[in-house]
């Protein structure tokens, strides 16, 4: 396991643009401290756990990989797909959109999908979507997103 402690003003860049084969991984938030980034390949039990981010910058490689966002920490989360159909899901049967506590942009190549579901979430929410930013829901900040097919 990699462990960063950024100072508040760190960016992590993390690049899997030369892999050759779709990828599937999860980024996951611990509800207090860590954010943590599995799988693309890092083998079974790896994976980079950070806190105290501005950014954390993923850029997928031209295949068809899948990334599962149960929750995100308090920085910004960049997703650069490559030309593959990629597919970003945030939020499952077991994590609410609350524990998106900070932002996400999703940066597509126009054959990507985003799905975002609450189905985890146990009260009303209200949220606000556009053409490029869903907002609300519980989340802390919001998810922008373009270049999409869905």
């Amino acid at each position: 396991m990699l462990t960063v402690n950024g100072a508040g003003n760190t960016t992590v860049w993390l690049d899997d643009t030369a892999s050759t084969i779709a990828r599937a991984g999860t980024l996951s938030y611990d509800g207090s401290t860590y954010g943590t980034f599995s799988g693309f390949g890092m083998g079974s039990g790896v994976s980079v756990k950070f806190q105290g981010l501005t950014a954390l910058n993923l850029l997928f490689n031209a295949k068809n990989n899948t990334l599962n966002l149960t929750g995100a920490p308090d920085c910004l989360v960049n997703l650069y797909l490559g030309a593959g159909q990629n597919q970003i899901n945030v939020g499952d049967a077991n994590h609410s959109l609350n524990n998106m506590v900070g932002s996400l942009g999703v940066i597509g190549s126009g054959n990507d999908t985003l799905t975002v579901t609450d189905i985890a979430g146990t009260a009303g929410k209200t949220g606000s979507l556009s053409g490029t930013t869903l907002s609300g829901l519980g989340m802390g900040g919001s998810i922008t997103y373009s270049q999409l097919a869905t």
